[in-house]
């Protein structure tokens, strides 16, 4: 009774291109076959893959400049996923563990990903996504600035209504200040306080 190993070494084989059998033959000294064979499953399903895009948290649904977003990438596989690459603006970045890449916009024009997914029979699929980013070049202004009365006794009421506004990023602070004494606003954009002393008040609004 003589027990032999038999290695041998699988190679594609570029010629067949659908499910076969390999059947393997052995034969003892005395020519008594023994037989075994493997299912071979040819795969030629390309892999499916999505670049899930990012939204904007402006409500003009645009990206601008020194404001991060993410692009995440999916894949999907009849089998089993090899690696997923993503390029942008034609230069390889690299993808967290969930396949996510983060940038942080320093310049405006068009940036554009391509992600490409390759499975472990080297099948694979390419998506792609372009955003344009802008640059903000618009200084916020105020709809209202004013004053209920420019001249006041001591005990009277003073309203101050200061409605800021911005067309581009909006707004990401504001800060009100009387005589630099920081003060808040009611949700009408209003300020309102009785005068117990002569003087003047300046009233300032930073955007």
């Amino acid at each position: 009774h003589v027990n032999e190993d038999l290695t041998c070494e699988m190679k594609s084989f570029p010629y067949i291109r659908q499910n076969f059998t390999l059947e393997i033959v052995a034969y003892d000294w005395g020519g008594q076959p023994y037989r075994t064979s493997f299912y071979m499953k040819y795969d030629n399903e390309a892999p499916s893959i999505e670049i899930n895009k990012p939204e904007s948290t402006y409500s003009n649904g645009r990206f601008y400049t020194e404001d991060p977003f993410t692009v995440s990438v999916s894949a999907d596989d009849n089998y089993e996923i090899d690696h997923i690459e993503l390029t942008l603006n034609n230069e390889e970045v690299s993808l967290d563990e969930n396949n996510s890449f983060t940038v942080t916009p320093s310049e405006p024009g068009t940036y554009y990903f391509l992600a490409r997914v390759y499975d472990r029979a080297g099948n694979t699929n390419v998506k792609n996504y372009s955003v344009y980013i802008y640059k903000d070049t618009s200084a916020p202004y105020f709809n209202e600035f004013k004053l209920n009365t420019y001249a006041a006794s001591i005990g009277n009421e003073i309203i101050f209504t200061c409605i800021p506004f911005d067309a581009e990023t909006g707004l990401k602070s504001v800060v009100y200040t009387i005589n630099d004494k920081e003060i808040t606003l009611d949700e009408n954009g209003e300020y309102k306080f009785t005068a117990e002393e002569t003087g003047e008040f300046i009233f300032k609004a930073v955007a």
